[in-house]
């Protein structure tokens, strides 16, 4: 090497490492939540389909009599390999998408914001029954995104924005229309939840860079993604004792 090449590479202009500091390549929330989310349903396996809805669901009436804690454990179990197919590739797409667009702590901030509103409004409507999966938490994903996509429209094009409303329409028809067996209220609850987060959470300033993150949004990001993981870690231990020490027999409630 030439002493002119070593001294034009040392004349280089700096990286800007603000910059590097927020362009994100491996969506690392979105792969713990997909994880969690994976690892319990695995556990699932060891019993019966009825014995993870009623120890771990959204079971309405009981609920109703304190059990609070079922907003969060049912958000991470489902019904089946398709409906983890979807969610998990959903919750991938949607998850590294706001990873890249704005603070990394949004992620499990608002899937965890949007699962317990989505479970809250399909009580409110649905006061029984039983509700499993993260679709809640997913479109609240989808919600905060189409808040994005509008406040950033001149950045972006319209065309972000018009694809966000497609995706909200196709999955409003596929609920109604095709699917009726979803909850739809749920969907709802999380669509809104996620999408007030945003209006509150994303700048109306051009300038100012939503990928930067406070102190208060990196600590509440924190403390999100620890709830989700210690709730996956509780439902997993549940099924897993639950096999062990009764063989699975479907729990009955006398509610």
């Amino acid at each position: 090497m030439s002493t002119k090449e070593v001294h034009d590479q040392d004349q280089s202009p700096p990286r800007d490492q603000k910059s590097e500091k927020y362009r994100a390549t491996t969506p690392y929330n979105t792969i713990i939540i997909l994880a969690a989310i994976i690892v319990v349903f695995l556990s699932q396996q060891l019993i019966s389909m009825g014995s993870v809805a009623n120890l771990a669901g959204l079971v309405k009436p009981l609920f109703a009599q304190g059990e609070w804690w079922r907003l969060f454990t049912a958000a991470v179990v489902h019904d089946g390999i398709f409906h983890i197919g979807f969610n998990g590739y959903a919750l991938f797409i949607l998850g590294r998408l706001v990873e890249i667009l704005s603070a990394r702590a949004n992620v499990p901030l608002v899937f965890l914001i949007s699962a317990v509103g989505g479970g809250l409004l399909s009580f409110a409507f649905l006061p029984e029954g039983t509700s499993v999966g993260a679709s809640g938490g997913i479109i609240g994903l989808l919600g905060f995104l189409t808040v994005y996509s509008y406040r950033r429209r001149q950045l972006l094009s319209n065309a972000m924005f018009k694809n966000m409303l497609f995706n909200i329409g196709f999955i409003g028809v596929v609920g109604v229309f095709i699917l009726p067996n979803i909850d739809n209220y749920g969907h709802l609850g999380g669509l809104l939840a996620g999408g007030l987060y945003g209006v509150f959470q994303i700048p109306d300033d051009l300038h100012e860079d939503p990928r930067e993150a406070g102190p208060v949004l990196e600590w509440a990001g924190r403390v999100s993604i620890a709830v989700i993981m210690l709730t996956a870690a509780a439902a997993t231990a549940m099924f897993v004792v639950w096999y062990f020490v009764t063989g699975d027999l479907v729990p009955i409630y006398g509610y």
